[in-house]
């Protein structure tokens, strides 16, 4: 039964702590309870040490108060998640409340789901979607997003998405209805895209693909991205693992278009794009080939990225199997001097994968048969390493891998406990 009572768990001067704190009456430097409950403590006092009275109002008190007598939320962990911030800030947000902080009563014990409830109690006149509850409790690695709890704010008083306040991307109805059934692991902005593409009939594997792209979170360039994720989803035969290369060679069609006269994809069959794709990917591997072995910087304004290197992946392990002929091997490229060899022997850009390297948010694998070394038998296996995903595996020039490269992949990706997604396959 969810628990409906007035708790009070940190009773006597422990019951009473954070808003004496904020008003600026606790005497001591110390604060009882648990590790975690001390450590919110403080970060409060922290956050009204300089404040001034008007500051330390009463509706803010008056949430902490409610907050520490009847729920568990103040025992969660300072990392990961951050709850005094985002309490202080609903405090200072009084005026838009929706309802008296004094009748909250938590439905559940769990204090992660206790701050939802919360949330949910100040601010909603009616029920939304459950992705919103990222905006305030945003996923691991990510920062809150306060420009989605604006649009959240939008929703939960009543109005229509489309009308959200510094809502990037124009909507249509159908839109606007998918965005809103949007899956909860997503952000809010990743929802808007997640309802463009399937309002334009995509499923779920082509939306998460294309969330790998350049063009996931660019909605100044929708004129050209909308259509071209169009002409993809309506070609029910085009390789998924050819949409973030085919988005590439676009991001790069526009970036060199002259001014006055900008490229578009409107006209252009998809079978013309993807083969504009596959000679810009050859060119790309010899002329970065050539300017990197004349000293020549092209990848912006990081002075070290052509030497840099980087830690192997902590999670996921190489692998050798196999002997003579019928060895094969799954090795990490940690340079950027390897990325730059891989792209240039298959004909393809991973180069443009360095930053994310760099960065830890994607690694970079090869697939190689030492006792038989051809380009045929050969693998570039691109992984998302936030979410343990292999994004990409691509042969040579972009080809589809072969079914027993494919089966070598599967046994990599499932001793080391990787999604697999749909790696497009050659036919026997």
């Amino acid at each position: 039964m969810p628990s409906t009572t007035h708790i009070r768990r940190n009773s006597g001067i422990h019951g009473y702590v954070t808003p004496r704190i904020i008003q600026g009456s606790w005497p001591q430097r110390h604060y009882p309870g648990t590790s975690a409950f001390a450590a919110n403590c403080y970060l409060l006092s922290q956050a009204f040490r300089n404040a001034r009275y008007l500051e330390r109002n009463e509706p803010i008190a008056e949430l902490f108060r409610v907050v520490e007598a009847r729920s568990h939320i103040l025992q969660l962990s300072v990392d990961p998640f951050q709850i005094v911030p985002l309490l202080v800030r609903v405090g200072r947000m009084h005026e838009q409340w929706r309802r008296d902080i004094r009748a909250w009563r938590p439905q559940t014990d769990d204090a992660d789901e206790q701050v939802p409830e919360l949330i949910r109690h100040l601010f909603e006149l009616y029920p939304t979607s459950e992705f919103f509850v990222n905006t305030w409790l945003p996923l691991p690695g990510r920062p809150r997003d306060w420009r989605g709890f604006a649009w959240y704010l939008h929703v939960a008083g009543g109005g229509n998405v489309r009308t959200a306040p510094g809502i990037p991307a124009k909507l249509t109805r159908r839109a606007a209805h998918e965005m809103l059934q949007a899956p909860p692991i997503a952000t809010a902005t990743e929802a808007i895209r997640w309802g463009q593409l399937r309002a334009l009939g995509a499923c779920g594997n082509i939306v998460w693909r294309m969330f790998d792209t350049a063009a996931a979170y660019d909605f100044d360039n929708d004129d050209v991205w909308l259509p071209l994720f169009a002409k993809i989803i309506d070609d029910t035969n085009f390789p998924i693992n050819q949409v973030a290369p085919l988005v590439d060679y676009v991001h790069h069609r526009m970036n060199q278009a002259p001014v006055d006269r900008p490229f578009t994809v409107k006209g252009r069959p998809l079978d013309s794009l993807t083969r504009g794709m596959e000679r810009w990917h050859v060119e790309l591997g010899q002329e970065q080939r050539a300017l990197y072995d004349l000293g020549a910087n092209t990848w912006g304004d990081q002075e070290d990225l052509r030497t840099a290197t980087w830690d192997p992946q902590p999670k996921i392990s190489a692998m050798h199997r196999g002997k003579g002929e019928r060895s094969w091997e799954i090795v990490e490229l940690r340079s950027f001097s390897e990325l730059l060899d891989e792209g240039a022997a298959m004909h393809h850009c991973i180069v443009s994968y360095a930053h994310e390297c760099v960065d830890g948010s994607s690694s970079v694998w090869s697939m190689r048969c030492p006792g038989q070394e051809t380009l045929a038998n050969r693998v570039t296996v691109h992984v998302s390493t936030h979410n343990r995903y292999i994004a990409e595996a691509r042969g040579f020039a972009n080809a589809p891998i072969s079914p027993s490269a494919f089966r070598r992949l599967s046994y990599w990706a499932r001793e080391n406990k990787l999604d697999l997604g749909r790696v497009p396959v050659q036919s026997n």
